[in-house]
């Protein structure tokens, strides 16, 4: 039910999947007031077909021209949290979230919950001590957003300012940490990276949410760390989707990449 009533401005179609469901071609879904754009469609194949928000498309055309990468470190969150992150200045582990009085709003501690004892499966008792990230770019939450008044966020971390703020404060990870060479971040596989129990807003570099979310997001980003850029997690996803795509049309005519996006225009 979440992926049809969001408000992402990306939208597929499956017309031979799914038992014919979408057959002829059209999905019903909330809040699809847009200018859709045809993407590729070999990247997925001849009986799917993806599209993009018009001001989606141009957004990657911008990013690219701008050079973009994300973040060394990605964490994901969502609205919910922005009160308690605007409020401590900072990004909080769920441990640290509690310890300052604050109710933890998104993450595994408040989604993953047992059905028999309404205590959280994930973090024990007292939520994970860590901020969780990523290294490959933007991820959705690990928790559900409310429908209509909730969107995902997330924030791209510049890791040398981490790591020199942890070294600053006096944090590593003792377990893992040698005489000569403290731990500062923990990579656990699949699990994600831990970065330290706070991440200062001043060493965000990103913050990405849903293109329809933008303008207020960048109303909080201007107030709390305006040296962040503001990204659309739909730009991202188109970016990194179908960059080597639309690389191998721009080879095939004979343009540059920014020109093969403008043509999807």
């Amino acid at each position: 039910m979440e992926t049809i009533v969001n408000q992402e401005k990306i939208i597929s179609t499956h017309p031979n999947y799914w038992f014919g469901v979408d057959k002829d071609g059209v999905r019903e879904t909330y809040n699809n007031d847009s200018d859709w754009v045809l993407l590729p469609d070999e990247y997925y194949g001849l009986d799917v077909f993806e599209f993009a928000d018009r001001e989606v498309v141009a957004e990657v055309i911008k990013l690219i021209k701008s050079k973009y990468h994300h973040s060394e470190f990605t964490h994901a969150s969502g609205s919910a949290a922005l009160a308690g992150i605007e409020k401590s200045g900072a990004i909080l582990s769920a441990q640290d979230v509690e310890s300052e009085g604050m109710k933890v709003a998104t993450g595994e501690h408040v989604s993953y919950v047992s059905s028999e004892t309404g205590n959280p499966v994930a973090g024990g008792r007292y939520g994970l001590g860590s901020v969780y990230a990523s290294k490959n770019g933007p991820k959705y939450g690990y928790h559900h957003v409310n429908w209509f008044d909730e969107y995902y966020i997330a924030f791209g971390i510049n890791k040398q300012k981490q790591e020199d703020f942890l070294r600053q404060i006096g944090f590593k990870y003792e377990w893992a940490s040698s005489k000569d060479k403290p731990a500062l971040t923990l990579d656990m596989g699949s699990e994600g990276v831990e970065i330290g129990n706070k991440v200062p807003l001043n060493n965000v570099e990103i913050v990405y949410c849903w293109k329809k979310h933008q303008k207020e997001m960048d109303a909080w980003i201007q107030k709390n760390c305006p040296q962040a850029k503001l990204v659309s997690l739909e730009a991202d996803e188109i970016l990194r989707s179908y960059d080597h795509k639309v690389n191998k049309m721009a080879l095939q005519e004979g343009i540059s990449a920014e020109d093969a996006w403008k043509k999807l225009l």
